[in-house]
């Protein structure tokens, strides 16, 4: 899942700020504000679900039908992956989460589509490199004092 979001993602964050609708960037951010506070409130089922939007929200401003149907066929998770939501409960702390959901509006706020594509890109992987040191998951050897890594990505 997580491969195909490092593929589909990066590029529909890419075309959403081509493409960028005035609604984008004031929806994405009350997303962030709404993943911080139920961060906080450890209401974990709707910080899945607002993760989820924010992510999906992004596809789906790609404009790109495509794509979408690609992202729908994946059944994309975002954090709900595990049932008990343990990445949320032991990972960063959730605010974290929505800082580095704001780098991606931030971006897109921007209208720049190198940064926006960036910005994504470096969000699943910090997830991916998180859930592998987490859970002890190497999709890659480990290697001594960091994550290895394939040509930039997992």
């Amino acid at each position: 899942m997580f491969s195909m979001r490092l593929l589909l993602e990066p590029f529909a964050t890419r075309l959403a700020a081509l493409n960028q609708k005035r609604q984008l960037v004031g929806d994405l951010k009350r997303l962030c504000i709404e993943m911080a506070q139920c961060g906080k409130l450890k209401a974990w089922d709707e910080l899945n679900e607002a993760e989820y939007q924010f992510h999906y929200s992004i596809v789906q401003a790609a404009d790109h039908k495509k794509l979408l149907h690609a992202y729908d066929d994946c059944h994309i998770l975002i954090g709900g992956m595990f049932s008990d939501y343990t990445q949320f409960k032991s990972g960063s702390p959730p605010a974290t989460t929505a800082l580095e959901h704001l780098e991606i509006v931030r971006a897109l706020e921007s209208r720049d589509p190198d940064a926006s594509e960036k910005a994504a890109h470096h969000h699943i992987q910090h997830t991916v490199n998180s859930i592998q040191e987490q859970f002890d998951i190497w999709l890659v050897p480990k290697i001594p004092g960091g994550f290895q890594k394939v040509n930039g990505s997992i």
